[in-house]
């Protein structure tokens, strides 16, 4: 009661809480990530032990339709390696099946969000990182501007100040991992996109054309994400389709 009494009065500003629907759009974004991290450990193992034990390297992914069959008939020298490669083909099995059934969810979420319909519509964002996207940020109205939303990914520069002087040095250490990891995975499938075609793509390259060194990849990417944000901002908060321009 205190506290509202505070809020009311201007003393204290009010807590932004997720409604149920958007936890649960959270939530099920969020599973299937963890699934994803859970595939891929398994595969690298798996590579790994094929690689050692039966000489095999393995080519594409490793939980492909051909790749799983030819693990499931390899001749394994030892027992204990066979044991352990059929226990990870069936981690790797289980894992696709939960990832294919949380993207069907994801597809019936997406069709009945406008905010994700909005943020799929930039070039490279697929109805998963779209739903990722817009349930992390929830009521864009709690964000006064792009450069809260910046900051609240982890996306705003991070700025030393010492001695009247002041430089930047990349980005800031808190934000939301899942918004700002979400932002990151759609400029990477901008870059895929030809300069000629789409004004997106033309900018991440100049931007990578404005750093120099190692990890010039990665950080036009963060940049890039970065203004990203000020881009999903306009189109939550005018509530419009992405245009080219």
């Amino acid at each position: 009661t205190l506290l509202a009494e505070l809020a009311l009065d201007g003393l204290v500003e009010p807590l932004w809480v997720p409604c149920p629907r958007v936890y649960g759009m959270r939530a099920l974004a969020r599973t299937r990530r963890s699934f994803v991290a859970q595939r891929t450990a398994v595969a690298n193992r798996l590579r790994a032990m094929a690689a050692v034990a039966l000489a095999m390297p393995i080519r594409g992914s490793v939980w492909s339709a051909a790749n799983m069959q030819l693990l499931s008939t390899a001749p394994w020298p030892t027992e204990p390696a066979r044991y352990a490669g059929e226990s990870l083909i069936a981690q790797m099995a289980f894992c696709s099946q939960q990832i294919s059934y949380l993207n069907d969810r994801i597809a019936e979420i997406f069709a009945a969000s406008r905010q994700a319909q909005l943020i799929a519509s930039i070039p490279g964002a697929s109805k998963v990182l779209a739903v990722t996207i817009a349930s992390e940020i929830g009521d864009i109205r709690r964000f006064e501007s792009a450069g809260h939303l910046r900051s609240f990914a982890g996306l705003a520069p991070r700025v030393h100040e010492s001695a009247g002087r002041r430089r930047g040095g990349g980005t800031v250490k808190h934000g939301n991992r899942h918004l700002k990891w979400a932002l990151v995975q759609v400029v990477h499938q901008i870059t895929r996109y030809k300069r000629s075609e789409e004004p997106l793509a033309e900018r991440f390259w100049r931007y990578f054309g404005q750093v120099a060194g190692a990890g010039g990849m990665v950080r036009a990417k963060v940049r890039m994400a970065s203004w990203l944000c000020q881009l999903v901002y306009a189109l939550l908060r005018d509530d419009r389709y992405y245009q080219k321009r």
